[in-house]
């Protein structure tokens, strides 16, 4: 599906970045789509403190390592007062890594890899993506961003019975999703049903982003690996460029990652993982899908609605971007739309539900 930008103004971009080579080579990547207008560049924070006031672009892109002021000073200055929503483009070394995360902490809506540019590369793909988290940046809702930052971290849940009617937790998440994601997990219990997740983001990120999301967490938390058992008490991570499905493997669930192509234009996609979720768990499965953009999830959701099971959107009043829920919900596959503070309280509820039959 196409989203057209408010008003069907040109985005207006500014490109902040000490190195003159990339400040052209992210000109040249948003020179591809005649929606997107760079307005200006700047090399450092001080520069683009100025041009912020007297340009007014939609959307920021922000390397961290820069000087006169550290990227992430600057994010939280620009968040504090004038939110404006940035990406944030990082290389995949440990230590960057670990900032572009902090950065999304702070406010940033996603995280774009730095290429290492070599002769006769195909920039395209590179430049269909980047454009790709222009555009969803250009329709965050700020506000939804910056509140999900301050939620005060609730008070986890305790223990729950072992007898549930919830035997998996299947979610989707893209734009926003990562912060959306602290807030539910880290009320969850300890010993919640076995959780599968599908956060769009660059597979490279997804190794620092696992690790930084476990520390919120009461239970294991890790990045999928092929055959990984699921249960009570672990969430896995679908690890990047790669499709997870749940498989059935005797009296246990287990996950399978799969090569494939791209689905709605993002691997991994929700859609096979809630389709497997669907087929091997039917009424015993709980599908949450959380803010993106597109309408990746929508058609698997369906498909465990059709199978008895139980589904969550969050709603448009806390979604960063409201796409993903709002297609699933025109697509008739949620139960109930909830505000991303209940969504925690709502699982232990359906988890909470009688069931008759706990074979598996």
């Amino acid at each position: 599906m196409t989203h057209k930008h408010k008003n069907h103004k040109k985005i207006k971009v500014l490109i902040v970045d000490d190195s003159i080579s990339m400040r052209k080579f992210f000109t040249s990547l948003l020179s591809y789509d005649n929606s997107i207008e760079v307005v200006g560049t700047a090399p450092d924070p001080l520069v683009a403190l100025e041009m912020l006031i007297d340009l007014k672009p939609d959307v920021m892109t922000l390397d961290l390592h820069m000087p006169k002021m550290d990227g992430l000073t600057f994010l939280e200055e620009i968040m504090a007062k004038n939110p404006i929503p940035t990406i944030i483009v990082s290389s995949y070394a440990k230590d960057n890594s670990d900032n572009a995360l902090r950065a999304l902490s702070l406010g940033a809506l996603d995280i774009f890899p730095k290429q290492v540019l070599s002769p006769g590369m195909d920039v395209e793909p590179i430049a269909r993506a980047f454009i790709a988290k222009i555009k969803a940046a250009a329709l965050a809702v700020m506000k939804n961003q910056i509140l999900k930052i301050q939620v005060i971290k609730q008070e986890p849940i305790q223990k729950l019975p072992t007898k549930l009617k919830i035997k998996i937790i299947a979610i989707a998440a893209s734009t926003g999703g990562t912060e959306a994601l602290k807030v539910i997990l880290s009320r969850l219990p300890p010993n919640i049903p076995g959780i599968l997740i599908v956060q769009h983001m660059s597979a490279e990120f997804l190794i620092s982003f696992a690790k930084s999301l476990s520390k919120f967490c009461q239970f294991e938390l890790k990045l999928a690996e092929n055959n990984d058992a699921i249960f009570p008490g672990r969430a896995l991570l679908a690890p990047g460029d790669k499709h997870m499905e749940l498989v059935r493997n005797q009296n246990e669930y287990v996950v399978r990652l799969k090569e494939g192509p791209l689905i709605h234009g993002v691997r991994p996609s929700a859609n096979p993982l809630f389709s497997s979720v669907a087929r091997n768990v039917g009424k015993n499965a709980l599908g949450i899908i959380l803010t993106g953009m597109g309408s990746d999830g929508a058609t698997g959701m369906l498909e465990m609605k059709k199978a008895g099971g139980f589904n969550i959107a969050q709603d448009e009043n806390t979604s960063v971007i409201f796409g993903m829920p709002k297609v699933a919900i025109a697509t008739g596959g949620i139960d109930v739309v909830l505000p991303l503070h209940n969504i925690a309280d709502r699982i232990v509820e359906e988890c909470l539900k009688i069931e008759i039959n706990n074979d598996i």
